[in-house]
């Protein structure tokens, strides 16, 4: 095996140990000799290729985050779903991920990627660009109304997705419900028509 294509793979089996670890039990519950035994790479040879367990962290986070960017980038990309179909679909999705890790290992993940600016970076810029699919669409359906900046359109999302994620798996008529106030308002539709 070409020694390229080793470190590749043991680079890998460092991170694929260092996530299923850091997912199930959090960041400062697991050493960084738990991972190289999980991983059946020696303790001496991981620090050539994670020279700090920060360094390990970024790489599973990174991993985390292109999981859930990519999945989501799917999601405000496709063609065949209308808005609203992609918002309850958005909204769905953030209310899963809250099962997806203890709160306190969600929370170390969140305030990692916090203190780095580069990952802080990178999320930034996938979230503008999957915003501005998602709020394109609404606005082609005509169900974001012209005088809507983007910012309140995608702040009053967010409220509604936060909402998901602190409350976890939303109901069916839950989620109508939101999708409903996000479209129509307070008022309703029947005041928005008159």
């Amino acid at each position: 095996m070409k020694r390229e294509t080793k470190k590749k793979i043991n680079r890998q089996k460092l991170v694929d140990a260092a996530f299923e670890l850091m997912s199930t039990q959090g960041i400062q519950e697991t050493s960084v000799k738990a991972v190289s035994e999980a991983a059946g790479i020696s303790f001496v040879t991981m620090y050539k290729y994670f020279p700090t367990k920060d360094d390990l962290v970024m790489a599973v986070v990174q991993r985390l985050f292109e999981k859930h960017m990519t999945a989501m980038m799917v999601l405000a990309k496709d063609q065949s779903l209308s808005f609203q179909e992609r918002l309850h679909a958005f909204l769905r999705y953030a209310a899963n991920l809250r099962d997806e890790f203890s709160s306190h290992v969600g929370h170390e993940f969140f305030e990692f990627s916090h203190r780095h600016p580069e990952l802080r970076t990178q999320v930034n810029q996938w979230q503008d660009e999957f915003w501005q699919l998602i709020i394109a669409d609404g606005r082609r359906s005509g169900l974001l109304r012209g005088e809507i900046s983007d910012q309140a359109a995608r702040l009053f999302i967010q409220m509604m997705e936060a909402q998901a994620i602190a409350e976890g798996p939303l109901s069916e008529t839950m989620m109508v419900q939101l999708e409903d106030l996000c479209l129509y308002g307070l008022a309703g539709k029947e005041h928005g028509a008159q």
